[in-house]
């Protein structure tokens, strides 16, 4: 095993592809089961599936000569992690980073917690794209549970999260992308939302029809 990239975007599975097309080998890691349906089937990719922290990346990556960070540029800890098993199993570590963008218009904030106070001083229905691992966040909007639209993947682990922070059903969006601008528009028709909140996720994320 030469080459372990950890996916969980289209970079990763565009470079699972494009390896498979050049007649190599490779193992795709994803962290959950949504991930594994998501990662289409390609001769030369196996794909390993489970959340592995600092150590267990290590031991998986004893042996590998490169691995290859395919993850979500949000994903912090995890690049943080894959790093550090690099250095400890003598691996080289390679970045695959979709290439930041920006938006004229937009108001611009740090990180999610930021945003969720920029929105306590604004009023009117929000859409949220910015995925479940950061909603707990936006819990701090004063009446959140009948202002927040929150726009997740259909898998079990995010609707358990909206469940356990008080979002009704009736405002969840349970989608998986990529979304058209017209498909953007009817959920903001739909919501009533005056606000949408994204993560700068780069043209593959689809922020420009965001």
């Amino acid at each position: 095993m030469k080459t372990v990239i950890f996916s969980g975007t289209s970079e990763g599975r565009t470079l699972c592809e494009q390896l498979s097309r050049a007649g190599q080998e490779a193992v795709a890691c994803v962290a959950t089961e949504y991930g594994k349906q998501v990662m289409p089937a390609l001769p030369g990719i196996r794909v390993h599936t489970g959340r592995m922290d600092a150590a267990q990346m290590a031991d998986f990556l004893r042996g590998v000569e490169t691995a290859v960070d395919a993850t979500h540029p949000y994903a912090v800890e995890v690049s943080q992690n894959i790093r550090q098993a690099c250095q400890q199993a003598g691996c080289r570590y390679l970045r695959l980073l979709r290439p930041k963008t920006h938006v004229e218009g937009a108001v611009h904030v740090p990180d999610a917690r930021a945003a969720a106070d920029y929105l306590a001083q604004t009023e009117g229905a929000v859409l949220l794209t910015v995925g479940s691992k950061e909603l707990h966040c936006f819990t701090a909007v004063p009446d959140y549970t009948e202002r927040l639209w929150p726009r997740v993947l259909p898998a079990e682990a995010s609707m358990q999260i909206c469940k356990t922070l008080g979002f009704p059903a009736a405002h969840l969006i349970l989608m998986q992308g990529p979304f058209s601008e017209e498909l953007n528009c009817a959920l903001i028709h739909m919501s009533g939302a005056k606000w949408l909140v994204t993560k700068d996720t780069g043209e593959a994320g689809g922020l420009p029809e965001k």
